[in-house]
């Protein structure tokens, strides 16, 4: 891309490997280059671009902005709204100069349409601890790495996916019993992840491409820095405590590539508050000018139910009758708060 920009200029890398320094163009790891900061001035370059801006907050981020002094700052993000109440507009001057949401890239045809199928999940997340703000991991891998439930996530590949499919797990050990599952069931699949089990991210990816494999099953490998253009299936086997998790993990298959349609989305959706996230955040993304509020969100859930929702052209969301109901109990009307609160008030 920036060849094509500037071909006259040269390039280089800064990383652990190799430090170029006199380059037109450097590419740099922001963890070498905070290592490192002590080699350049701050007014050493003239444009700074800095990917994945969601992170900017970050110590090492925040030592490399704070330490350089550009004419321009360019910060690049698909997930600009932070969790943590950081304001990342805040460190560019809050100049936004361009966004982009899911529904525009579709309707400019930069991203495929998808097919999302909201699936009720098996497992009682009410009986999972919650320690501050995610699941406890261990009991959250006992209570998804059931059989049963791979059961139901294999019948739900043969009725839904494409030939190309992104397995998300919550844990190597979930990964790897997912893998084990899908192989079980005739189903080619390996585990990519952080352990020593895991299958080499780039083989895996060339194997699906050729399709020696139909299945993934990753944690956290996938989320973020890099493009999937092949992959035209992703399944979400596990709860996203954020938002921007589910959105970038939803957003690896969203790659246009020769002969694909649409994207496949195959999401599960519990008994807990946090999947209520989902369904907002899908909203927001495809339904530009719709709220996020309970009673939007049951609107608009409902016109799902009957195919009332103006979607970008191609898309499709559709959600089994169980999961509308598991996500009107996360959404509880104005009558039912106020009787719940009537009911609080009389017996205190």
């Amino acid at each position: 891309t920036f060849r094509r920009i500037r071909p006259g200029a040269s390039f280089g890398f800064y990383t652990g490997q190799e430090k170029s320094e006199q380059a037109d163009i450097l590419f740099a790891s922001i963890q070498t280059l905070t290592n490192h900061l002590q080699s350049f001035t701050p007014t050493e370059f003239d444009y700074i671009v800095v990917d994945e801006f969601h992170h900017a907050h970050a110590p090492t981020y925040r030592k490399v902005i704070d330490y350089f002094d550009p004419k321009f700052l360019l910060g690049l993000t698909a997930t600009p709204e932070r969790t943590d109440g950081g304001n990342l507009l805040a460190l560019c001057g809050q100049n936004l100069v361009y966004r982009c949401d899911l529904a525009a890239g579709m309707e400019e045809n930069l991203l495929c349409p998808i097919r999302y199928y909201g699936v009720p999940d098996v497992v009682d997340y009410s009986n999972i601890p919650w320690r501050s703000t995610r699941f406890d991991p261990d009991e959250l891998t006992t209570a998804l790495a059931t059989v049963k439930r791979a059961e139901n996530a294999v019948e739900q590949y043969r009725k839904r996916a494409g030939s190309r499919t992104v397995a998300f797990c919550c844990t190597t050990a979930h990964a790897d019993f997912m893998t084990e599952q899908f192989n079980q069931h005739g189903i080619k699949a390996v585990a990519v992840h952080s352990g020593p089990q895991s299958a080499n991210r780039t083989r895996a990816l060339e194997r699906l491409g050729q399709g020696e494999i139909q299945v993934i099953c990753c944690v956290d490998m996938f989320n973020e820095g890099v493009d999937l253009p092949q992959i035209d299936t992703v399944m979400m086997l596990r709860p996203t405590e954020s938002r921007i998790i589910w959105l970038q993990q939803l957003g690896r298959g969203l790659r246009k590539a020769e002969g694909k349609e649409h994207l496949t989305v195959v999401d599960y959706i519990g008994n807990h508050r946090i999947f209520r996230l989902k369904l907002e955040t899908l909203v927001l993304e495809l339904l530009r000018g719709k709220g996020s509020s309970d009673s939007e969100l049951r609107k608009v859930l409902k016109g799902f139910q009957f195919d009332e929702v103006e979607l970008p052209e191609g898309c499709e969301v559709t959600y089994e009758l169980e999961a509308v109901e598991i996500l009107r109990s996360l959404l509880p009307s104005c009558l039912v708060f106020w009787s719940s609160l009537r009911a609080s008030f009389w017996m205190s």
